[in-house]
């Protein structure tokens, strides 16, 4: 178990290798607000990028607080809330 704040100030615990679900609410730059819900894994967390992948063995990344100039997974953003709950059954 391991305790982090990723870069939008959302305290983290995670046991390596749990599921979590991470629901990214986020408008594109040209688009509209869009839910996503990724059944990922937990793979890196630190206070420049967030990193998951998923279990298709995607590589998912944010960096930066969610200013215009930041991104997610490559794709440009106006602004990111991220909600993390950890799910201990998907984690079988």
């Amino acid at each position: 178990m391991f305790s982090t704040t990723n870069p939008l100030g959302v305290l983290l615990e995670v046991t390596e290798g749990e599921f979590i679900y991470k629901q990214f609410d986020y408008t594109l730059t040209g688009k509209s607000a869009t839910d996503h819900i990724i059944r990922a894994r937990a793979y890196a967390f630190s206070q420049d990028a967030t990193r998951i992948v998923t279990e298709d063995g995607t590589t998912l990344e944010f960096h930066g607080d969610g200013a215009p100039e930041d991104t997610w997974n490559g794709e440009q953003i106006d602004r990111v809330v991220v909600k993390l709950i950890i799910s201990r059954e998907d984690a079988q």
